[in-house]
C-alpha cells in the first residue's frame, strides 16, 4: 500500500474525516491501520453511510471507489491487472487473426483444380499458392510432392498442416494459463491480508467487530479480482479453441479432397469457378 493515499483524508459522503496520527500505530500493519482508521471514520458519521444502501453516489465517487477498493487490495492486485490487460490484448488479436475466410477461402481449392485441368500450375503458381493463406500452404506442400506418391503427397501436407496448427493455436494457451493462476493470485492474496488483519488484532487487540468485518471483506478483494480475470480468460480459451478446431476440420477436408483427386479413381467433388 502507499503511504500517501492511507496517510489522507478519508471521505465519506460529501464529508471528511481527517486522521489525528500522523503516523501508523507501532505494530499494526498498513492494511490493519487503514481498515481500523476507515471504519472508526464511519462510526462517527454513520448517519453519512447511507450512499452505501439508497442514495445516489456520484459519478467521480465511483471512480474513486473503484481505485481505493483496487489499492486496498495489496501487491497482488497489480499482477492481476496485468493479467486482465494481457487477456483483453489477445483476445481481440486472435480474434482478428482466426477469420476463417482468410485462413480457408471457399474458393481457393476450385482455383488450384483449375489450374491442374489447364495446365497452369507452375512454380509460380505454387509460390502465389504457398503466400495466400494457410490453407494455401497446405496445398502447395502437397502439390510440391504429388509426384510422389499418394503416401508422399499425404505426409507432405501433414507436416504442413502442423505447422499452421502451431500457428494458428498461439497464444490461446496463455489464456488457459491466466484462467488457472488468477484465481490461486487472488486467494493468496486474501490469505495475505487475512494474516496481516489478524497479526494486527493479536498486537493491538479490537473490540469492535466492525474492523474485523471490514478488514475481511478488503481482504475478500483480491479473491474476487481474480475470479474477474479468470472467468473472461476461460471463456476466450474455449472460444478459440472450438474456432481452431472448426478451421482445421475445413482445412482437413479440402486437403482431402485435393488428394483424393490426384491419385484416387473414386469420384471427387471439386466446383470450378
Amino acid at each position: 500500500m502507499q503511504a500517501g493515499f492511507l496517510a489522507g483524508p478519508v471521505f465519506i459522503g460529501n464529508f471528511s474525516h481527517n486522521h489525528r496520527q500522523t503516523s501508523f500505530p507501532h505494530g499494526i500493519p498498513v492494511r490493519m491501520w487503514y481498515v481500523t482508521s476507515h471504519f472508526q471514520a464511519s462510526s462517527v458519521e454513520a448517519g453519512l453511510r447511507l450512499n452505501n444502501v439508497g442514495l445516489r453516489v456520484p459519478e467521480n465517487k465511483r471512480k474513486s471507489s473503484v481505485i481505493e477498493i483496487f489499492l486496498a487490495g495489496g501487491l497482488l492486485m497489480w499482477p492481476l491487472l496485468a493479467c486482465s490487460l494481457i487477456v483483453i490484448a489477445i483476445s481481440a488479436e486472435r480474434y482478428w487473426t482466426l477469420n476463417p475466410a482468410k485462413i480457408a477461402p471457399k474458393t481457393l481449392l476450385a482455383q488450384v483444380w483449375t489450374w491442374i485441368k489447364n495446365n497452369q500450375l507452375d512454380a509460380t503458381k505454387l509460390r502465389e499458392l504457398k503466400q495466400s493463406s494457410p490453407l494455401g500452404y497446405i496445398l502447395s506442400a502437397g502439390l510440391s510432392n504429388s509426384k510422389h506418391g499418394r503416401d508422399i503427397m499425404k505426409d507432405s501436407v501433414q507436416e504442413a498442416a502442423n505447422k499452421v496448427i502451431h500457428d494458428l493455436e498461439r497464444y490461446v494457451s496463455t489464456l488457459g494459463t491466466i484462467a488457472n493462476i488468477a484465481p490461486l493470485l487472488g486467494l493468496l492474496g486474501t490469505v495475505l491480508g487475512m494474516i496481516e488483519i489478524f497479526n494486527g488484532i493479536m498486537l493491538e487487540g479490537s473490540g469492535n467487530t466492525n474492523v474485523l468485518a471490514g478488514g475481511i471483506s478488503i481482504a475478500l478483494y483480491t479473491t474476487v479480482a481474480g475470479l474477474v480475470v479468470a472467468i473472461p480468460a476461460t471463456i476466450a480459451n474455449k472460444y478459440f479453441q472450438r474456432r481452431i478446431d472448426a478451421i482445421v476440420v475445413t482445412m482437413e477436408e479440402e486437403a482431402i479432397k485435393l488428394i483424393d483427386a490426384l491419385h484416387s479413381e473414386r469420384r471427387v467433388d471439386v466446383k470450378v469457378v
